[in-house]
């Protein structure tokens, strides 16, 4: 741990190893049973299968614990987990009827499935695009991940 600022609280903390995307997104991603169950990795360099997960000393415990009761703890819960086969978010849209097809690509509008909580499915994007806003995440050998939104990363 270090003793540094916290990008979110902006208070004097020590700081977590924290993730540009959520770990337990990095757990979903496997496929037990596969011979490399990691997920893929795509960088400047290579895509490579591997367990690695980016992650940088970025936010305290208090920020972080913010992050997953907001958004991250219910999209883990949405999302398509390698482990069980299930998808209970796209189970959910699929339940209702389409808002529009395509030969390749079928619609599902959101607003017709009240059971899914849309303020905690934005949090969660709009925190992945934040964080990569006030942190440049450094990989050794790899150029830094970072986005600038310019005027709106304060309001952001």
């Amino acid at each position: 741990m270090k003793h540094e600022k916290c990008k979110l609280c902006l208070q004097m903390r020590d700081l977590r190893d924290s993730h540009l995307m959520a770990a337990a997104l990095y757990k979903k991603s496997r496929t037990p049973g596969n011979r490399n169950p990691n997920p893929m990795r795509v960088t400047g360099h290579a895509s490579i299968q591997t367990s690695h997960q980016l992650s940088n000393l970025a936010f305290c415990d208090n920020c972080e614990q913010r992050f997953s009761k907001n958004g991250e703890k219910y999209v883990m819960s949405q999302v398509y987990d390698g482990k069980t086969g299930r998808f209970p978010l796209l189970d959910t849209l699929r339940a209702g009827t389409p808002s529009w097809k395509k030969p390749e690509f079928v619609g599902y509008d959101a607003g017709a499935a009240p059971s899914i909580d849309r303020d905690q499915l934005g949090y969660f994007a709009a925190s992945v695009c934040w964080r990569a806003s006030v942190h440049i995440w450094r990989e050794p050998g790899e150029a830094p991940i970072t986005i600038d939104l310019g005027a709106y990363n304060e309001p952001f």
